[in-house]
């Protein structure tokens, strides 16, 4: 009797160790096949992730380079060269090399501080067609009258902001 209970309880004990592991192996295969599918899918994620990155700072890149065109062909420079000049000017006793240094650094500076306000008001198509009015001749001698344009533009600006403040006082009375 006590020898059919073991065998029983032995029976019983290796058939529940059998489905137990059965069970077991079949659960762990499922989480190995669901961990790889989701290591997998981590996998493309992050690779398309680096792919958008590096597409974005391409786009970018190219961003910067036609704004650095546009305020080199539009005039832009000259007004920059202008405030760079006096501000050297002040500081006074800068060797040439350090100040062509200087200056190449301030621009490389503005054009990355201007590029985000540009991008948001003005496409890369845009910029380009843009510069490409700037190397026809007109966009040329628009170009090359810009520096003059603005110097008697704000003389006019203030004989302006004069009359209109007498007009204005005028009219109050």
């Amino acid at each position: 009797m006590q020898t059919i209970c073991r065998k029983r309880w032995l029976n019983h004990f290796v058939h529940w160790y059998w489905i137990h592991c059965y069970w077991r192996k079949r659960t762990l295969s499922k989480i190995a096949n669901q961990m790889k599918k989701f290591i997998f899918l981590i996998a493309i994620a992050i690779g398309s992730m680096v792919c958008t990155a590096a597409r974005a700072q391409t786009t970018k890149e190219a961003y910067k380079q036609e704004l650095r065109t546009y305020m080199e062909s539009s005039g832009s420079t000259a007004s920059f060269d202008t405030m760079v000049n006096q501000l050297f000017m002040m500081a006074g006793g800068i060797p040439a090399e350090k100040k062509a240094e200087i200056r190449t650094q301030a621009f490389d500076k503005l054009v990355d501080l201007m590029t985000p306000v540009y991008q948001k008001n003005i496409t890369l198509e845009d910029l380009k067609e843009i510069n490409k009015f700037y190397q026809t001749p007109a966009g040329k001698r628009i170009s090359g009258a810009q520096p003059k344009i603005a110097v008697e533009s704000t003389q006019v600006g203030q004989q302006w902001g004069m009359w209109l403040q007498s007009a204005i006082q005028t009219a109050a009375k």
